[in-house]
């Protein structure tokens, strides 16, 4: 198998697990992230091209997420 498609298992596998761990508290691993990002960010702020840039996310993704996000804030 090849080298590169082995990473990509092992890391989609990590992701899903990361993702049914953390279903009890509403969250996938990528908001997590994000959360950990901000708590680290200067004034626990960052703008939305600075996460895109960040997570290597198209501006749509970024939307979405930051958007359910806020939703469950609420």
């Amino acid at each position: 198998m090849d080298t590169g498609l082995l990473i990509k298992h092992i890391h989609d596998s990590l992701e899903k697990k990361a993702n049914n761990e953390s279903r009890d508290q509403d969250l996938t691993l990528m908001q997590v992230s994000i959360l950990i990002e901000l708590k680290h960010a200067v004034n626990g702020e960052m703008t939305m091209k600075e996460i895109e840039h960040r997570f290597h996310v198209a501006q749509s993704a970024t939307a979405g997420i930051v958007s359910r996000m806020k939703k469950r804030s609420m």
